[in-house]
């Protein structure tokens, strides 16, 4: 499953596309350095080949589907139970995008490097 919210480099691969940008297109230089302004600094990437990842992810998912699970049984407002539920609603679709992650990442061997 891709991800229609982010992409990601690793950050040796982002630089040689900047420098190769910086040599031969000015403008694509101007407009990856204005990208560099938006990288996130709270991401955290698991990748789905390290021996690690299915537990982590599914670990994550835990978290996710239960913090749900309590939200909706807790009292609130029409308003407020909108909200939430639509924040559950969320929580749940990461939860998939996880399990997908976490299916791809099933018996991976490989230690984080």
């Amino acid at each position: 499953m891709k991800d229609d919210k982010y992409i990601t480099f690793k950050r040796e691969e982002w630089n040689k596309l900047r420098d190769h940008a910086r040599l031969h297109d000015m403008g694509a230089f101007r407009t990856m350095s204005t990208m560099e302004g938006g990288q996130l600094d709270d991401a955290f990437v698991i990748r789905s080949q390290d021996r690690f990842a299915e537990a982590a992810l599914n670990a994550y998912i835990s978290a996710l589907l239960t913090t749900s699970e309590i939200m909706k049984e807790l009292p609130f407002g029409k308003l407020e139970r909108e909200r939430i539920m639509a924040l559950c609603d969320r929580l749940e679709r990461i939860a998939d995008v996880a399990a997908q992650r976490s299916m791809e990442a099933h018996g991976a061997k490989r230690l984080p490097t």
